[in-house]
């Protein structure tokens, strides 16, 4: 065998043991990363909710403005509200007020209750607002309603 056959021979053998060999690419990465998270107040949050825990009196009929959500992101936010819970007989279709809308930076909905006065009791929703960059779920917030 001669010198050029035995170099061939050596190069090809480390290029089959490169190729049954890992690459030489990673893939995963684990790095830290530190971020503050910090509690406040529903009027110092970026979804201010009102009405929560306050007790709304309700007549047969007659429309009740219930909770006030004002987006304060710096972005529109698309609002959702969920019913959790309520008195029997109550359902979301007693919502006068949209429960998925948009809200403008600033900006503040008033969501209203056409009282069907089957029966009193608390109301318990969940409020996740979504924007471009961010999403915040209020869980469980309530309210009561009392039909008189």
């Amino acid at each position: 065998m001669n010198r050029t056959k035995l170099v061939s021979l050596a190069v090809g053998l480390v290029a089959v043991v490169a190729l049954v060999t890992a690459s030489g690419a990673f893939s995963g990465l684990a790095a830290d990363r530190s971020i503050d998270i910090s509690v406040v107040d529903d009027d110092e949050a970026y979804l201010k909710i009102d009405g929560v825990g306050e007790k709304f009196n309700a007549t047969e009929g007659d429309p009740v403005d219930t909770l006030e959500i004002t987006n304060q992101f710096s972005e529109e936010a698309d609002l959702t509200i969920e019913l959790e819970d309520s008195p029997e007989g109550f359902d979301k279709d007693d919502f006068e007020s949209d429960l998925e809308s948009e809200l403008k930076p600033g900006e503040d909905n008033t969501y209203t209750l056409e009282a069907n006065c089957t029966a009193s009791g608390e109301v318990t929703v969940t409020i996740t607002a979504e924007t471009d960059s961010a999403e915040v779920t209020a869980n469980d917030r309530s309210f009561h309603l009392e039909c008189e």
